[in-house]
């Protein structure tokens, strides 16, 4: 996938907020390009595992995504509610 200026500068904003991009693959694919066109961001810190992959559902020009959340890090949350942050 071609790394532009524009995807670094985005990548880095997102970053700075703790966001990751996990969507990796094409999402819209033509006899001639294949580009990644819907983004999903998500703080992957805050889940133990997550899957993402492409579904063709043949009503757009593009695909669907399908995301699959692990396990949500609970820990974390439950030392803020002990210490009373929250």
């Amino acid at each position: 996938m071609l790394e532009t200026s524009e995807k670094k500068r985005l990548d880095n904003l997102m970053k700075s907020y703790n966001l990751d991009q996990i969507v990796e693959f094409p999402t819209r694919i033509t006899h001639s390009t294949a580009t990644l066109i819907d983004c999903i961001f998500l703080d992957t810190l805050q889940f133990k595992k997550v899957i993402s992959y492409s579904h063709v559902n043949g009503l757009s020009d593009h695909d669907a995504q399908i995301v699959i959340l692990g396990s949500f890090m609970i820990e974390c949350h439950k030392n803020i509610l002990k210490k009373g942050f929250i």
